[in-house]
């Protein structure tokens, strides 16, 4: 699960991912915590979209927001049917979270130490996510989003993380070669990039 990250300055997601400067939203905090806003990119038609969502999806059924505070993270052998989620995968509601590094608990000395996982390279990460849009009782809109994770138990880095004896789990990166495929693919296109990801590095903050 991932509950903390940061998702890095506005001049360098612009320049990582090739959008225009006026495509970025202006502000966002140094780092995300579920119910805080953060930036994140969606497909509308031909256009790619970027701005600030709510951290923990809240479905359209939702009778308020702080529903989220408990949807920040999607599994992935249940996103296709567990109601807090189904709607958007089945609509193909999929965007990608931008971040420099993510945050886990590490047990390895006996008590949790903060650890941030990132690339082994230096770049930003793109996680699979998805979003939802919530319409308040007073007409207001939210857009909000969660992370998709998968199992970790057997990931040589991700499973040193949470508490000893529960299950590991792990966000789900995506490179550049996925991106596309996680935004405008079918279902299969977009549950096959649903793996551990590769290429990542650790240490304690």
């Amino acid at each position: 699960m991932c509950t903390n990250y940061r998702p890095g300055a506005r001049d360098l997601l612009r320049a990582h991912l090739a959008l225009d400067e006026s495509a970025w939203p202006q502000a966002w905090p140094d780092e995300v915590w579920p119910t805080y806003l953060g930036p994140i990119l969606r497909q509308d038609g031909a256009v790619l979209r970027a701005e600030l969502g709510r951290f923990g999806l809240v479905p359209h059924w939702a009778k308020d927001a702080a529903f989220g505070r408990r949807t920040y993270n999607a599994r992935s052998e249940t996103i296709a049917e567990k109601p807090s989620f189904r709607d958007a995968w089945r609509r193909g509601q999929r965007c990608l979270v931008p971040a420099l590094w993510f945050c886990e608990p590490n047990w390895e000395s006996g008590q949790s130490v903060r650890w941030r996982i990132f690339d082994e390279g230096g770049e930003p990460l793109t996680f699979a996510g998805l979003w939802a849009r919530w319409c308040a009782p007073e007409g207001d809109w939210l857009t909000s989003y969660t992370l998709v994770t998968v199992n970790a138990d057997l990931h040589p880095l991700m499973r040193r993380f949470h508490r000893p004896g529960e299950e590991k789990r792990s966000v789900v990166v995506l490179r550049n070669g996925e991106r596309a495929a996680w935004l405008t693919g079918d279902l299969g296109q977009a549950q096959a990039l649903l793996k551990t990801p590769a290429g990542l590095d650790a240490a304690p903050l």
